[in-house]
C-alpha cells in the first residue's frame, strides 16, 4: 500500500523530453571522441536515463524484478512445500516403474496434452473457437504439452484418490516427476516446432530484404 503506483512523469512528458535530449546529444557531439570520452554527452544521458526510470512507477519496478524470482523460485518452493512431497532418497524415484507411476505419468505427459489439442482441434473446425492471431497448430501443441504441469490440482485428487493408503506419498512423487517431464518435454516442442520455425522465416525475410 506504501509503494507508489503512479510514475513521476508520463508518457507525453517523456516523449519530450527524449526528443529535447536527442538534440542535446547531438548539439554536444564532438567528431572523432567517443562518447565515454565526452563528459557533455554522458551528462545527458543521465539525464535521459533518470527520466526514462522515473516514467515507470516503483511497484512496476519492483513486480518486474521480483517477476523471475517468484514464478520459478517462490510458486514451485511453496507449491512443492505446500503440497507435503518428500523425498528421502533416489531410491524414492522407482515409483515411475509401478503401475500407479506410469498411469500418472502417461495422464499427464500424454494424455493431458492429447486431451487439450484434439479438443481444441475439434472445436477450431467445428467453428466455435479460432487459433489465436500469429499463433499455429505447432505453438499450439507445445502449449498442449506444457498442460501436463498439473500439479497442484493432479495432487489434491492424488490425495482424494489414495486416501488413508501408502499410495499417497509415491503419487505425490509420481506427480512430481510427471509435471517436471511435462515441462521439459513442452519447452522442447516450443524450442524445435515453434522457434525453429519463426527462425526460419525471419532469416527468409532478411534475405529477401537483402
Amino acid at each position: 500500500m506504501a509503494i507508489p503506483t503512479k510514475p513521476r512523469f508520463s508518457k507525453n512528458y517523456f516523449l519530450y523530453k527524449v526528443r529535447y535530449f536527442l538534440e542535446e546529444f547531438r548539439h554536444r557531439d564532438k567528431p572523432g571522441v567517443e562518447v565515454l570520452a565526452n563528459p557533455e554527452q554522458m551528462h545527458v544521458l543521465d539525464k535521459v536515463k533518470y527520466v526514462a526510470g522515473s516514467t515507470v512507477s516503483a511497484s512496476q519496478k519492483l513486480e518486474h524484478i521480483l517477476n523471475p524470482w517468484v514464478m520459478f523460485l517462490i510458486m514451485p518452493v511453496f507449491a512443492f512445500t505446500n503440497a507435503g512431497v518428500e523425498l528421502n532418497s533416489i531410491a524414492d524415484l522407482h515409483v515411475i516403474g509401478t503401475r500407479q507411476g506410469l498411469g500418472i505419468l502417461l495422464g499427464l505427459v500424454i494424455g493431458k496434452p492429447l486431451g487439450i489439442f484434439l479438443f481444441c482441434w475439434l472445436t477450431i473446425k467445428m467453428g466455435l473457437s479460432a487459433l489465436p492471431a500469429n499463433a499455429s497448430w505447432n505453438s499450439l501443441l507445445g502449449v498442449a504439452c506444457l498442460g501436463g504441469v498439473g500439479f497442484t490440482m493432479s495432487i489434491f485428487i492424488n490425495n482424494l484418490a489414495f486416501a488413508g493408503t501408502e499410495w499417497v506419498d509415491t503419487g505425490k512423487i509420481a506427480v512430481l516427476i510427471a509435471s517436471v517431464t511435462s515441462a521439459v518435454f513442452g519447452s522442447l516442442v516450443i524450442n524445435f516446432l515453434v522457434g525453429r520455425k519463426r527462425g526460419a522465416k525471419r532469416q527468409a525475410h532478411t534475405s529477401v530484404t537483402e
